[in-house]
């Protein structure tokens, strides 16, 4: 059973990306026979009993209707019936395909004992879905994963170099906007480094066995690289963030503080497994719903709730609101140095737009800086590197500009619409105040 249900999220990602079969006719025997055989898998592996008979009782309506008698093409009978089905059932797990090669790779399956060592080998090439992880500025840490792998010695001794490089960060942010789930257990092991024993996080209902189970998240003391990550930690998701991704998030969220950060997710929250239903199709059958310890429900329909809602650069939202955090337990050059980084960050999101009339207030030259402005745009070089192209100045605020990675450029006002000086910042927190030079009557 359970090498049975290891296949599970391969075969979903199978199944969305199947190939259209060749053009085939069903019989009217073939039909009912499948139909029937889908609601008697429903019936016994649906994940909500009672919504279960109402599907199957409604199939069988329509058998006797003669509703499907002239559906004669398999790709329509599969469409029709996942929208029919979908309308009471309601889950985003669920799907029917017609696909005869999916269907004998799932009857195949278990006298293929080599077939887990083939998709451990792909996934570690694919370096167990680990894709970016790097430093950020301000020493905030950057994980982008998007799936879950099998569980084996590769894989968390691949986990453990991961969290080792992230255990100095003062602040994680995880990127979740492309996770569409995989396995449980390689997710309840990445989870454990963040918590610093073994946690009740609630309790699963499977209808493979009709039984409760409570779930627990081990302690970071279990792992093969003992490194607890307790710091604060953003997620970041996204409508692309799917099943045991979102479950990954759930957790986080509601059992460790952490704080999610872009838009709710897909909504996918009950486990599926992939029946065969004869003559060709394949069912997905949700058969596992969660509760939360906390909440007492899972993100079922719903998706997981941002705390912070933007489509607009997450990661920029994540780690301004990381900084800004750190700035108000901060002071002096340290402060001005994260000052400068959410700054910096902000130009990247502007809109702020200035008009070609009020160029002339901005031009002009500040020592060895010179200002020019064209086509509604700003320009800033050091007239003593020649052989650099003019920078363009991305607007901040209406007076307060982004040059390069290299510098800011504040204009301090008169009070009369003119500027008579800038102020430059630099990355490492030093500014320095500069008169314009007058021009010659």
């Amino acid at each position: 059973m359970k090498r049975n249900l290891v296949i599970l999220s391969m075969l979903l990602f199978v199944c969305m990306g199947a190939l259209a079969q060749q053009s085939t006719q069903l019989s009217k025997e073939q039909i009912h026979q499948t139909i029937k055989q889908l609601g008697a898998a429903l019936v016994t592996n649906y994940v909500f009993p009672e919504k279960a008979e109402y599907a199957s009782v409604f199939l069988h309506s329509k058998i006797d209707s003669g509703s499907y008698d002239n559906i004669l093409d398999p790709n329509l009978l599969a469409s029709t019936l996942f929208k029919q089905l979908q309308s009471v059932l309601n889950n985003k797990h669920f799907r029917i395909v017609y696909n005869p090669s999916l269907e004998k790779e799932i009857l195949s399956y278990n006298s293929r004992p080599t077939q887990l060592v083939t998709d451990l080998q792909s996934e570690k090439k694919k370096n167990f879905y680990f894709k970016k992880i790097e430093m950020l500025p301000g020493n905030v840490g950057y994980l982008e994963f998007n799936g879950f792998a099998l569980p084996n010695k590769d894989f968390s001794k691949t986990l453990g170099s991961v969290m080792g490089y992230l255990v100095n960060c003062e602040a994680l942010i995880i990127d979740l906007r492309s996770n569409r789930g995989g396995n449980g257990k390689a997710s309840g092991e990445i989870l454990s480094y963040f918590f610093q024993q073994k946690t009740n996080i609630g309790r699963s209902y499977s209808r493979i066995g009709n039984k409760w189970t409570n779930s627990y998240v081990k302690g970071y003391k279990s792992n093969r690289n003992p490194i607890h990550l307790n710091m604060p930690v953003y997620l970041l998701t996204g409508r692309n963030t799917y099943s045991a991704g979102e479950g990954f998030a759930y957790v986080l969220q509601q059992q460790r503080g952490a704080t999610v950060v872009g838009s709710p997710t897909s909504g996918g929250a009950h486990l599926t497994r992939s029946f065969s239903l004869g003559n060709g199709f394949v069912g997905f059958i949700p058969y596992q719903r969660t509760e939360n310890a906390k909440t007492g429900t899972d993100w079922e329909g719903t998706g997981v709730i941002p705390d912070v809602s933007t489509m607009e650069n997450p990661l920029t939202t994540a780690h301004n609101l990381i900084l800004s955090d750190k700035i108000a337990k901060t002071t002096g050059k340290e402060k001005d140095v994260l000052v400068w980084i959410i700054n910096y960050n902000k130009s990247m999101l502007s809109s702020v737009r200035i008009t070609e009339t009020n160029l002339d207030s901005f031009t002009g030259r500040f020592a060895e800086f010179e200002i020019t402005g064209k086509g509604g745009q700003l320009f800033f070089r050091d007239v003593n590197q020649k052989n650099i192209a003019p920078a363009v100045m991305v607007p901040i605020e209406k007076d307060f500009y982004q040059v390069g990675k290299d510098y800011q450029v504040r204009f301090e006002s008169l009070g009369n619409g003119q500027y008579r000086n800038i102020r430059i910042f630099w990355s490492d927190g030093y500014s320095e105040k500069i008169e314009r030079q007058q021009t010659p009557e």
